[in-house]
């Protein structure tokens, strides 16, 4: 295809639906072959030679003139649509991709095309004609982790809103009471760079930052679905508060230290009393608060604050919240667009300065006033389809991702999930695995012989008979079968009885873990000391290794001839085979002895031994247990 092609003449500028228009009034007898063709701006002989072809039961030609079009409609529609469907499953096509994909359906469908053979590739000229036609565009994808493609599924979403819907038809919440938390992370090195001008050919353009990795601080938004915000609290990687770290931080803020920086269950009641400070709830405005089911949130000491204070948690599905939840949808992404900004230029108007804990407070509130706007939050709820409650916000498209790891119904297996006593597994299968083939059916052409000819209204000039098109197989996951299973928290309500009462039997449950162990500990401390004292006993008795003149020069060296009344003598030697000498009942060698015990050998069968582990002190007629 010739880049930028204009054509020279006005052969073939009827549509094809004029076309199709033309003959189906004329074979029905409407109006004539003339007036169809000055009706319709199509030249009589074309349409006569087209309906002749159709009274013939002919295909019709596709392409007008000497040039050909490699694909038909039915086939570019296949195309279409494999696009389609692989970019809704997160794999999207790049232009290197399509045009592989393009000749392989060619090569595979045996299509007569004239693209290079060498390289096994479409041309770029033909991709981005199709990618023009069929209403396609380059754009920068979302960066989404495969758990957060598997969750957000038809039934995860509908467990969710089944659960809101049956909390706000209970309790009656208007907006100014549906509240929306979750954390976020500032860094003292702003994760996004503004676009800088460089001249022409500069190969590498540099932008000053505080340093080659940033230090993170937690801090905590709130909003709720009228527009309002809860002042944000603040959680800084260190053990003490310093005052000046609070500085121009925006009116209300509040914040704490910890050693990790991040939320804990102790720092999450901290913040219930902060939420409870501005939220005001009563039992007159009741709250209902949604949030994640981070281990964090879902303490007992939390669930009784919040259950004593007229604040019902709602947790959102496993990695949903990128969809489900309106900070995440419509607040911390202007947010830290506007951080990044304000901390790039505190750099400029700063040189040599850099950005540190003390500085984050006024940067974060530059940022916090463009970022909290009343749009943001109400868009936020409603985008969510939280506030006004809209279960069908999301369409059967959007849930085309979690496709690729449905396991088909027959296959479909139940878990054990550490909740299950509190709330029914929701982590079910929801399509069936699509096939590789994608079918194309056309409708044919009905018509009579004579003069009076029926013709259905879905006529087409190109007639062909349903055709099936080969294209590749739409990515699907294998199965695996795991003998772990990971226990997720669904979608329920955080501050049910059901949920406390779980949380209190596994309280119980740890305590009595840590008693048992604190027991166990004791008795095996009690048995070490009285194994210590009991060795302590012997050492006290043992004295220095003393050994018979022998002609090894080791040991006590008797014969059964040996006077009773001579006196033996002992001498002390580092003789190596004596060295290697075991005792027949501990078997330690007498090289290791450091306390001097004393050494005793048997009468019979020459083997020695210590005369504590023998239990006997007359040498002379000594036999062992093995010899008796």
């Amino acid at each position: 295809m010739v880049r930028n092609y204009v054509k020279k003449s006005t052969r073939g500028s009827w549509s094809k639906s004029d076309l199709i228009k033309a003959i189906k009034e004329v074979m029905l007898n409407t109006i004539s072959c003339n007036s169809a063709a000055n009706k319709f701006n199509i030249p009589e002989a074309t349409l006569r030679r087209y309906i002749n072809l159709k009274l013939k039961k002919m295909p019709m030609p596709v392409n007008g003139g000497r040039f050909k079009n490699t694909f038909s409609t039915d086939q570019l529609d296949s195309l279409k649509k494999y696009v389609c469907d692989i970019e809704r499953r997160a794999f999207g096509l790049t232009i290197v991709q399509l045009q592989k994909l393009v000749y392989n359906f060619a090569e595979t469908n045996n299509i007569d095309h004239r693209f290079n053979n060498k390289l096994k590739m479409a041309g770029k000229d033909w991709c981005y004609k199709f990618m023009q036609e069929s209403g396609f565009s380059f754009r920068k994808p979302e960066a989404t982790s495969i758990g957060r493609l598997m969750c957000f599924n038809k039934t995860n979403v509908e467990k969710f809103f089944e659960t809101l819907k049956d909390i706000r038809t209970h309790k009656h919440y208007q907006a100014h009471q549906i509240f929306n938390v979750d954390e976020s992370g500032l860094s003292t090195v702003p994760t996004k760079q503004p676009k800088v001008i460089s001249p022409v050919g500069v190969k590498r353009v540099a932008k000053v930052v505080s340093a080659e990795r940033g230090k993170s601080i937690t801090v905590v938004c709130a909003i709720n679905a009228s527009g309002s915000y809860i002042p944000p609290f603040f959680i800084f990687p260190r053990k003490r508060l310093r005052p000046d770290l609070m500085l121009m931080c925006p009116p209300g803020s509040h914040g704490i230290a910890h050693e990790s920086g991040w939320m804990t269950n102790d720092n999450f009641l901290i913040y219930l009393e902060h939420f409870k400070k501005y939220a005001k709830p009563s039992n007159d405005n009741p709250i209902l608060l949604i949030l994640d089911n981070h281990a964090s949130h879902v303490s007992l000491a939390a669930i009784s604050f919040c259950r004593n204070n007229h604040i019902t948690m709602l947790g959102f599905p496993p990695h949903t919240t990128h969809r489900l939840q309106p900070l995440d949808v419509s607040f911390f992404g202007p947010l830290k667009t506007f951080y990044s900004q304000s901390c790039d230029n505190y750099m400029i108007n700063n040189p040599g300065c850099v950005i540190s804990e003390a500085t984050i407070g006024k940067l974060f509130s530059e940022a916090y006033v463009r970022a909290a706007t009343l749009g943001n939050a109400i868009n936020g709820f409603k985008a969510c389809g939280i506030e006004p409650f809209n279960a069908n916000i999301f369409p059967d498209e959007e849930f085309a991702a979690a496709a690729t790891t449905d396991k088909p119904n027959s296959e479909e297996t139940t878990t054990t999930n550490e909740f299950a006593n509190v709330l029914e597994n929701t982590l079910t299968q929801n399509e069936q695995m699509e096939s590789n083939i994608l079918i194309i059916n056309q409708d044919d052409l009905s018509a009579n012989d004579g003069n009076n000819i029926v013709v259905s209204e879905n006529i087409e000039p190109n007639i062909c008979q349903p055709t099936t098109f080969k294209l590749p197989e739409l990515p699907v996951a294998p199965i695996k079968v795991s003998k772990r299973v990971r226990s997720k928290l669904p979608s329920m309500v955080l501050t049910s009885s059901p949920v406390k009462l779980h949380l209190e039997q596994k309280k119980k449950l740890k305590e009595d873990l840590i008693q048992s162990k604190i027991l166990k500990k004791e008795v095996r401390i009690t048995k070490q000391k009285i194994k210590q004292e009991k060795a302590l006993i012997k050492k006290k008795n043992m004295v220095k290794k003393k050994l018979f003149k022998d002609k090894y020069a080791t040991r006590k060296n008797f014969s059964k001839s040996s006077s009773d009344e001579e006196e033996p003598q002992y001498i002390i030697t580092d003789d190596e085979d004596s060295a290697e000498e075991e005792c027949m009942y501990c078997t330690e060698p007498y090289k290791n002895d450091k306390n001097g015990e004393k050494w005793i050998r048997c009468m019979k069968c020459e083997r020695w031994g210590h005369e504590i582990c023998a239990g006997v002190d007359d040498y002379k007629s000594f036999t062992c247990e093995f010899c008796k």
